[in-house]
Protein backbone atom coordinates (compact mmCIF):
# COMPACT_ATOMS: atom_id res chain seq x y z
CA UNK A 1 0.00 0.00 0.00
CA UNK A 2 2.42 2.47 0.57
CA UNK A 3 3.76 2.53 -3.09
CA UNK A 4 0.35 4.43 -3.37
CA UNK A 5 1.15 7.52 -1.33
CA UNK A 6 4.48 8.69 -2.32
CA UNK A 7 3.51 9.14 -5.59
CA UNK A 8 0.78 11.70 -4.34
CA UNK A 9 2.98 13.71 -2.62
CA UNK A 10 4.79 14.55 -5.73
CA UNK A 11 1.76 15.74 -7.18
CA UNK A 12 0.46 18.31 -4.82
CA UNK A 13 4.40 19.30 -4.49
CA UNK A 14 3.90 20.34 -8.35
CA UNK A 15 0.83 21.95 -7.56
CA UNK A 16 2.14 24.85 -5.20
CA UNK A 17 5.00 25.42 -6.91
CA UNK A 18 3.34 25.98 -10.03
CA UNK A 19 0.22 28.20 -7.56
CA UNK A 20 3.17 30.03 -6.52
CA UNK A 21 4.71 30.94 -9.96
CA UNK A 22 1.23 32.13 -10.75
CA UNK A 23 1.27 34.17 -7.95
CA UNK A 24 4.05 35.68 -8.75
CA UNK A 25 3.21 36.38 -12.24
CA UNK A 26 0.08 38.15 -10.96
CA UNK A 27 1.94 40.43 -8.85
CA UNK A 28 4.82 41.36 -10.97
CA UNK A 29 2.07 42.07 -13.39
CA UNK A 30 0.28 44.21 -11.41
CA UNK A 31 3.80 45.74 -10.22
CA UNK A 32 4.77 46.94 -13.94
CA UNK A 33 1.11 47.93 -14.35
CA UNK A 34 1.13 49.89 -11.46
CA UNK A 35 4.53 51.44 -12.10
CA UNK A 36 3.43 52.36 -15.37
CA UNK A 37 0.18 54.36 -14.29
CA UNK A 38 2.82 55.73 -11.85
CA UNK A 39 4.73 57.06 -14.66
CA UNK A 40 2.41 57.96 -16.48
CA UNK A 41 0.48 60.34 -13.89
CA UNK A 42 3.96 61.96 -13.17
CA UNK A 43 4.06 62.80 -16.94
CA UNK A 44 0.45 64.09 -17.11
CA UNK A 45 1.47 65.85 -14.33
CA UNK A 46 4.46 67.34 -15.20
CA UNK A 47 2.95 68.07 -18.37
CA UNK A 48 0.12 70.56 -16.50
CA UNK A 49 3.03 71.78 -14.29
CA UNK A 50 4.57 73.05 -17.56
CA UNK A 51 1.49 74.25 -18.62
CA UNK A 52 -0.14 76.14 -15.78
CA UNK A 53 3.77 77.02 -15.80
CA UNK A 54 3.06 78.51 -19.31
CA UNK A 55 -0.14 80.25 -18.03
CA UNK A 56 1.33 81.66 -14.95
CA UNK A 57 3.84 82.99 -17.48
CA UNK A 58 1.58 84.18 -19.62
CA UNK A 59 -0.64 85.81 -16.77
CA UNK A 60 2.28 87.08 -15.62
CA UNK A 61 3.40 88.71 -18.84
CA UNK A 62 -0.30 90.26 -18.90
CA UNK A 63 -0.60 91.31 -15.54
CA UNK A 64 3.15 92.90 -16.13
CA UNK A 65 1.82 94.76 -19.43
CA UNK A 66 -1.44 95.85 -16.99
CA UNK A 67 0.14 97.15 -14.26
CA UNK A 68 2.64 98.71 -17.24
CA UNK A 69 -0.12 101.08 -18.18
CA UNK A 70 -1.61 101.26 -14.87
CA UNK A 71 1.55 102.59 -13.70
CA UNK A 72 1.29 105.08 -16.99
CA UNK A 73 -2.04 106.27 -16.01
CA UNK A 74 -0.77 106.49 -12.53
CA UNK A 75 1.76 108.39 -13.76
CA UNK A 76 -0.39 111.00 -15.67
CA UNK A 77 -2.34 111.25 -13.10
CA UNK A 78 0.22 111.64 -10.28
CA UNK A 79 1.36 114.32 -13.10
CA UNK A 80 -1.96 115.98 -13.46
CA UNK A 81 -2.69 116.29 -9.65
CA UNK A 82 0.79 117.68 -9.00
CA UNK A 83 1.06 119.88 -11.94
CA UNK A 84 1.00 123.77 -11.98
CA UNK A 85 -2.84 125.06 -12.54
CA UNK A 86 -3.39 126.85 -15.92
CA UNK A 87 -3.32 130.59 -14.74
CA UNK A 88 -6.33 132.35 -14.52
CA UNK A 89 -5.94 135.64 -16.08
CA UNK A 90 -8.99 137.38 -15.12
CA UNK A 91 -7.52 136.78 -11.22
CA UNK A 92 -4.99 139.47 -10.01
CA UNK A 93 -3.42 137.21 -6.67
CA UNK A 94 -0.80 140.62 -6.61
CA UNK A 95 -0.98 141.25 -2.46
CA UNK A 96 -1.16 145.41 -2.64
CA UNK A 97 0.00 147.34 0.06
CA UNK A 98 -2.50 150.25 0.78
CA UNK A 99 -0.84 152.19 3.38
CA UNK A 100 -0.23 154.64 0.76
CA UNK A 101 -3.19 155.23 -0.47
CA UNK A 102 -5.35 158.13 0.87
CA UNK A 103 -8.61 160.06 0.76
CA UNK A 104 -6.83 163.48 0.91
CA UNK A 105 -6.83 165.89 -2.56
CA UNK A 106 -3.39 164.59 -4.67
CA UNK A 107 -2.24 166.40 -7.44
CA UNK A 108 0.69 165.59 -10.15
CA UNK A 109 2.04 167.60 -12.58
CA UNK A 110 3.54 171.65 -12.52
CA UNK A 111 1.55 173.77 -11.72
CA UNK A 112 -2.43 175.17 -11.88
CA UNK A 113 -1.25 177.72 -13.84
CA UNK A 114 0.39 175.90 -16.61
CA UNK A 115 0.15 177.37 -19.86
CA UNK A 116 0.84 174.25 -21.90
CA UNK A 117 -2.22 172.70 -24.52
CA UNK A 118 -2.75 169.29 -24.41
CA UNK A 119 -4.69 166.23 -25.94
CA UNK A 120 -6.01 163.74 -23.37
CA UNK A 121 -5.00 160.86 -25.83
CA UNK A 122 -6.17 157.75 -24.37
CA UNK A 123 -8.72 156.33 -21.35
CA UNK A 124 -8.89 152.53 -20.42
CA UNK A 125 -9.82 150.86 -16.93
CA UNK A 126 -8.85 148.03 -15.46
CA UNK A 127 -9.79 145.47 -12.81
CA UNK A 128 -6.92 144.22 -10.08
CA UNK A 129 -6.97 142.91 -6.97
CA UNK A 130 -8.22 145.16 -4.76
CA UNK A 131 -8.39 147.91 -6.75
CA UNK A 132 -9.40 149.49 -9.91
CA UNK A 133 -7.00 151.42 -11.96
CA UNK A 134 -7.66 154.13 -14.04
CA UNK A 135 -5.21 155.26 -17.08
CA UNK A 136 -5.17 158.44 -18.78
CA UNK A 137 -2.69 159.57 -21.47
CA UNK A 138 -2.14 163.10 -21.94
CA UNK A 139 -0.07 164.30 -24.93
CA UNK A 140 1.81 168.12 -25.01
CA UNK A 141 0.36 170.36 -28.10
CA UNK A 142 2.21 173.36 -27.66
CA UNK A 143 6.04 173.58 -27.27
CA UNK A 144 5.93 174.32 -23.42
CA UNK A 145 8.53 173.18 -21.06
CA UNK A 146 5.39 172.84 -18.20
CA UNK A 147 4.31 169.30 -17.70
CA UNK A 148 0.65 168.63 -17.08
CA UNK A 149 -1.73 169.48 -14.24
CA UNK A 150 -3.82 167.25 -12.64
CA UNK A 151 -5.67 166.91 -9.23
CA UNK A 152 -7.71 163.99 -7.75
CA UNK A 153 -10.33 164.95 -4.76
CA UNK A 154 -12.93 162.79 -3.17
CA UNK A 155 -16.54 164.89 -3.41
CA UNK A 156 -18.47 163.89 -0.25
CA UNK A 157 -21.41 165.67 -2.23
CA UNK A 158 -21.03 163.74 -5.30
CA UNK A 159 -20.24 160.42 -4.21
CA UNK A 160 -17.13 160.68 -6.56
CA UNK A 161 -13.87 161.22 -7.05
CA UNK A 162 -13.14 163.94 -9.75
CA UNK A 163 -10.24 163.91 -11.85
CA UNK A 164 -9.61 167.72 -13.13
CA UNK A 165 -7.33 168.08 -15.86
CA UNK A 166 -5.75 171.75 -16.58
CA UNK A 167 -4.80 172.93 -20.20
CA UNK A 168 -6.28 170.11 -22.20
CA UNK A 169 -8.14 171.12 -25.05
CA UNK A 170 -8.91 168.10 -27.19
CA UNK A 171 -9.93 165.20 -25.30
CA UNK A 172 -10.29 161.68 -27.21
CA UNK A 173 -11.22 159.86 -24.15
CA UNK A 174 -13.76 157.97 -26.44
CA UNK A 175 -16.51 159.20 -23.07
CA UNK A 176 -18.96 162.03 -24.85
CA UNK A 177 -19.77 164.40 -22.55
CA UNK A 178 -22.62 163.57 -19.42
CA UNK A 179 -21.88 160.18 -20.35
CA UNK A 180 -20.59 157.01 -18.50
CA UNK A 181 -18.68 154.52 -18.60
CA UNK A 182 -20.22 151.70 -16.50
CA UNK A 183 -17.97 149.57 -13.89
CA UNK A 184 -19.90 147.93 -11.15
CA UNK A 185 -17.36 146.50 -9.71
CA UNK A 186 -17.23 146.26 -5.63
CA UNK A 187 -18.45 149.42 -5.14
CA UNK A 188 -16.59 151.40 -7.74
CA UNK A 189 -19.92 152.46 -9.90
CA UNK A 190 -18.53 154.50 -13.29
CA UNK A 191 -16.47 156.92 -14.95
CA UNK A 192 -18.50 159.90 -15.80
CA UNK A 193 -17.25 162.71 -18.42
CA UNK A 194 -18.77 166.16 -16.71
CA UNK A 195 -18.67 169.34 -18.08
CA UNK A 196 -16.85 172.53 -17.65
CA UNK A 197 -17.50 176.19 -18.29
CA UNK A 198 -13.57 175.99 -18.75
CA UNK A 199 -12.89 175.58 -22.34
CA UNK A 200 -9.16 174.07 -21.10
CA UNK A 201 -10.48 172.12 -18.43
CA UNK A 202 -11.53 168.54 -18.76
CA UNK A 203 -12.98 166.92 -15.60
CA UNK A 204 -13.75 163.36 -15.03
CA UNK A 205 -16.03 161.71 -12.02
CA UNK A 206 -15.17 158.35 -10.56
CA UNK A 207 -18.24 156.92 -8.72
CA UNK A 208 -18.03 155.52 -6.07
CA UNK A 209 -20.30 153.81 -3.34
CA UNK A 210 -18.46 155.39 -0.27
CA UNK A 211 -15.62 157.34 0.82
CA UNK A 212 -12.57 154.90 0.16
CA UNK A 213 -8.66 155.79 -0.39
CA UNK A 214 -6.93 156.30 -3.90
CA UNK A 215 -3.35 156.48 -5.20
CA UNK A 216 -2.70 159.41 -7.51
CA UNK A 217 0.88 159.48 -9.95
CA UNK A 218 2.07 160.49 -13.22
CA UNK A 219 5.11 158.89 -15.33
CA UNK A 220 6.83 160.33 -18.55
CA UNK A 221 6.16 158.32 -21.49
CA UNK A 222 8.50 160.52 -23.58
CA UNK A 223 9.80 163.81 -23.91
CA UNK A 224 5.94 165.08 -25.04
CA UNK A 225 3.53 162.89 -23.23
CA UNK A 226 2.64 161.14 -20.07
CA UNK A 227 0.79 158.48 -18.05
CA UNK A 228 -1.69 159.40 -15.44
CA UNK A 229 -2.81 156.80 -13.11
CA UNK A 230 -5.96 156.62 -10.95
CA UNK A 231 -5.34 153.55 -8.33
CA UNK A 232 -8.96 153.08 -6.73
CA UNK A 233 -9.70 150.90 -3.21
CA UNK A 234 -12.75 148.91 -4.16
CA UNK A 235 -14.80 150.09 -1.28
CA UNK A 236 -17.73 147.70 -1.24
CA UNK A 237 -21.24 147.48 -2.70
CA UNK A 238 -23.52 149.18 -1.07
CA UNK A 239 -26.94 148.53 -1.61
CA UNK A 240 -29.18 151.44 -3.67
CA UNK A 241 -32.24 149.43 -4.30
CA UNK A 242 -34.27 151.69 -2.15
CA UNK A 243 -32.98 154.82 -4.12
CA UNK A 244 -35.79 156.33 -5.92
CA UNK A 245 -33.98 157.36 -9.38
CA UNK A 246 -37.38 158.52 -11.35
CA UNK A 247 -38.77 158.13 -14.95
CA UNK A 248 -37.98 155.39 -17.57
CA UNK A 249 -39.81 156.53 -20.22
CA UNK A 250 -40.11 160.22 -21.80
CA UNK A 251 -43.61 161.66 -21.51
CA UNK A 252 -45.85 165.16 -21.07
CA UNK A 253 -47.18 163.57 -17.14
CA UNK A 254 -45.82 164.92 -14.32
CA UNK A 255 -43.33 163.47 -12.72
CA UNK A 256 -41.78 162.78 -9.44
CA UNK A 257 -38.35 162.03 -7.34
CA UNK A 258 -39.40 160.92 -3.77
CA UNK A 259 -35.99 160.64 -1.94
CA UNK A 260 -34.23 163.65 0.87
CA UNK A 261 -35.72 166.40 1.84
CA UNK A 262 -33.76 169.35 4.53
CA UNK A 263 -33.63 167.40 7.29
CA UNK A 264 -31.15 165.08 5.30
CA UNK A 265 -29.18 167.76 4.13
CA UNK A 266 -30.49 168.08 0.33
CA UNK A 267 -28.70 170.71 -1.68
CA UNK A 268 -28.61 171.59 -5.08
CA UNK A 269 -24.87 172.55 -5.79
CA UNK A 270 -24.55 172.82 -10.09
CA UNK A 271 -25.64 172.21 -13.00
CA UNK A 272 -24.23 171.36 -16.92
CA UNK A 273 -26.40 170.99 -19.89
CA UNK A 274 -25.83 169.58 -23.62
CA UNK A 275 -27.86 168.99 -26.38
CA UNK A 276 -27.37 165.63 -28.81
CA UNK A 277 -29.98 163.75 -30.86
CA UNK A 278 -32.89 165.54 -30.76
CA UNK A 279 -32.87 166.01 -26.47
CA UNK A 280 -31.89 168.89 -24.30
CA UNK A 281 -30.09 167.31 -20.94
CA UNK A 282 -29.67 169.28 -18.01
CA UNK A 283 -28.09 167.66 -14.90
CA UNK A 284 -28.03 168.88 -11.76
CA UNK A 285 -24.88 167.90 -9.30
CA UNK A 286 -27.31 167.33 -5.65
CA UNK A 287 -26.26 166.02 -2.25
CA UNK A 288 -28.40 164.13 0.00
CA UNK A 289 -27.95 161.43 3.01
CA UNK A 290 -25.87 158.28 2.78
CA UNK A 291 -29.48 156.39 2.83
CA UNK A 292 -31.56 159.31 0.41
CA UNK A 293 -28.38 160.48 -1.66
CA UNK A 294 -31.09 162.30 -4.01
CA UNK A 295 -33.43 165.17 -3.05
CA UNK A 296 -36.86 164.94 -3.47
CA UNK A 297 -37.89 166.42 -7.26
CA UNK A 298 -41.12 166.95 -9.62
CA UNK A 299 -41.37 167.98 -12.93
CA UNK A 300 -44.37 168.73 -15.08
CA UNK A 301 -46.64 171.37 -17.12
CA UNK A 302 -48.31 174.08 -15.61
CA UNK A 303 -51.28 175.70 -16.07
CA UNK A 304 -49.50 178.16 -18.32
CA UNK A 305 -48.18 174.91 -20.54
CA UNK A 306 -44.74 175.75 -19.05
CA UNK A 307 -42.23 173.12 -18.41
CA UNK A 308 -41.96 173.65 -14.82
CA UNK A 309 -38.79 171.57 -12.38
CA UNK A 310 -38.83 171.86 -8.43
CA UNK A 311 -37.18 171.14 -5.70
CA UNK A 312 -39.54 170.89 -3.23
CA UNK A 313 -37.32 170.47 0.16
CA UNK A 314 -33.70 171.64 0.37
CA UNK A 315 -31.24 172.95 2.92
CA UNK A 316 -29.44 175.00 0.00
CA UNK A 317 -29.52 175.67 -3.80
CA UNK A 318 -26.47 177.28 -4.73
CA UNK A 319 -28.09 178.22 -8.46
CA UNK A 320 -31.36 179.16 -7.69
CA UNK A 321 -30.67 181.70 -4.49
CA UNK A 322 -29.22 183.77 -7.38
CA UNK A 323 -31.84 184.13 -9.51
CA UNK A 324 -31.47 184.31 -13.66
CA UNK A 325 -31.80 183.00 -16.88
CA UNK A 326 -30.29 181.56 -19.70
CA UNK A 327 -30.74 180.66 -23.33
CA UNK A 328 -30.49 177.59 -24.62
CA UNK A 329 -29.96 174.54 -27.42
CA UNK A 330 -33.44 174.24 -29.44
CA UNK A 331 -35.04 177.99 -28.27
CA UNK A 332 -35.44 176.65 -24.66
CA UNK A 333 -34.82 179.53 -21.97
CA UNK A 334 -33.99 178.32 -18.44
CA UNK A 335 -35.16 180.66 -15.44
CA UNK A 336 -34.50 179.68 -11.92
CA UNK A 337 -35.57 181.27 -8.38
CA UNK A 338 -36.53 180.29 -4.74
CA UNK A 339 -39.30 179.07 -3.44
CA UNK A 340 -39.24 180.16 0.37
CA UNK A 341 -36.29 179.54 1.93
CA UNK A 342 -36.56 175.57 1.30
CA UNK A 343 -37.58 175.61 -2.02
CA UNK A 344 -36.50 176.08 -5.77
CA UNK A 345 -37.99 176.79 -8.75
CA UNK A 346 -36.61 175.90 -12.75
CA UNK A 347 -38.76 177.06 -15.70
CA UNK A 348 -38.06 176.28 -19.06
CA UNK A 349 -39.62 178.83 -21.10
CA UNK A 350 -40.02 177.15 -25.41
CA UNK A 351 -40.44 173.51 -23.91
CA UNK A 352 -43.27 171.79 -25.30
CA UNK A 353 -42.77 168.55 -25.80
CA UNK A 354 -41.91 164.80 -24.13
CA UNK A 355 -39.45 165.20 -21.24
CA UNK A 356 -38.20 162.97 -19.02
CA UNK A 357 -37.09 163.00 -15.15
CA UNK A 358 -34.44 160.86 -13.96
CA UNK A 359 -31.72 160.68 -11.40
CA UNK A 360 -28.41 159.00 -11.03
CA UNK A 361 -25.96 157.84 -8.41
CA UNK A 362 -21.93 158.25 -8.12
CA UNK A 363 -21.98 160.54 -9.43
CA UNK A 364 -25.50 161.72 -7.58
CA UNK A 365 -27.72 163.73 -9.69
CA UNK A 366 -30.85 164.76 -10.96
CA UNK A 367 -31.44 164.86 -14.64
CA UNK A 368 -34.03 166.70 -16.89
CA UNK A 369 -34.35 165.68 -20.37
CA UNK A 370 -36.44 167.92 -22.90
CA UNK A 371 -37.47 166.68 -26.37
CA UNK A 372 -36.47 169.73 -28.76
Amino acid sequence: MEPNVAPKKRSSSLLYILLLVILALIGYGAYVLVNKESNTDKQNNDTNNESVDENTESETETDTDTNTNTDTDSETTDSDTNAEPEPDTNTDTTVVDFTSYKTTKQTVGSSDETDGQYTLSSLTDTANTGFHRFEFTLTRKTDSDVNPYVTATYIASLGAIRIDFAGVTTDNSGIGYQKSRMINKEGVIKIYHNVSADQTEELYDIGVSKETPFLFSMTGIDASSWLITLDVKYPGVVDTADVDLGSEEFSKDAQTITGAGKADGAKVSSYSYSASGGILRIVFEVKGSTAKPIPSASAGYDGDNLLTLRFTDISEDVIAKMPAALDMPGGITMVWEMEGSSASKYTFDGAAKEFKLSAGTSPNQVILEIKL
